[in-house]
């Protein structure tokens, strides 16, 4: 992933693409710690075609975006850019 201009110049390493789904008020999971917690959302490891992509991105949370506009996220590496709504390749 290149962030555009209006980030940075820099390359990132995208680690993985995933879809997220939502689930029914009240659904319980089990965390990697033993915990059992509600969700409300899981997210599905996905496929894309190779390429380059422009799209606009949103920072979720620590090296994980949301495409804008859609249900996919992208799971980066070392990337601590803090965006909402940023053009990227």
């Amino acid at each position: 992933m290149s962030l555009g201009e209006n980030i940075s110049s820099e390359s990132y390493y995208v680690d993985k693409i995933y879809q997220s789904m939502s689930v029914d008020i009240g659904t319980l999971a089990k965390t990697t710690s033993g915990d059992i917690e509600e969700i409300e959302i899981i997210f599905v490891e996905k496929s894309l075609d190779p390429g380059t992509y422009s799209i606009t991105i949103t920072r979720e949370g620590d090296d994980f975006y949301r495409i804008d506009g859609t249900d996919i996220y992208i799971k980066t590496r070392y990337c601590y850019e803090y965006c909402y709504s940023q053009d990227v390749y």
